[in-house]
């Protein structure tokens, strides 16, 4: 049987080329890498890993009110020690009050006042605040909490003096 060489590599070219394209497709359909640019939605199902620098992101809701409502996040290394957040909400809780703080140079005191305008807030939130400038000279936050719906507590400590609290506002950030 006579080998005919010119025929033996047009066979050899065609198996390389069908097994280049073949490897191609199938590394393509598993991992990229290069940078993807997308105009529309980018759906990923299943699990993912991001891994280096994630640039800006941008997220939106399709109402310009309202709470953005979110299954869960997990945010760290390991997924099973990670806290998980399950909500976030933010705002302005206005606390109206006429009480007289009366502390003397030698003791320091609280207070306690509760706001009840902390829409979307829940009882056992974690919930952060930061004094307006509407909180007196000499006041400073001890603590917040929330207990019920809608509700942030507030603990008010006074270094020293005679102060009217009149209205005080906080701006609020409440995780759970």
């Amino acid at each position: 049987m006579k080998l005919n060489v010119k025929v033996a590599l047009k066979s050899l070219l065609v198996t390389v080329l069908s097994l280049f394209a073949v490897v191609g497709v199938l590394n393509a359909a598993t991992t990229i890498g290069e940078n993807i640019t997308t105009a529309g939605t980018l759906a990923v199902t299943g699990a993912s890993t991001f891994t280096g620098s994630i640039g800006a992101i941008n997220l939106t809701t399709g109402s310009s009110t309202g709470l953005v409502k979110v299954n869960s996040l997990r945010v760290g290394p390991n997924s099973t020690e990670s806290p998980t957040v399950s909500g976030m909400v933010f705002g302005t809780c206005n606390f109206k009050t006429d009480e007289t703080l009366d502390i003397s140079l030698t003791t320091a005191s609280t207070t306690y006042l509760v706001c009840g305008d902390a829409t979307g807030v829940l009882s056992g939130d974690k919930v952060f605040v930061q004094a307006t400038s509407s909180l007196p000279v000499n006041v400073f936050v001890i603590a917040a909490s929330s207990t019920a719906a809608d509700t942030i507590s507030l603990r008010l400590g006074i270094a020293s003096g005679t102060v009217s609290t009149g209205l005080i506002s906080v701006n609020f950030w409440a995780v759970r």
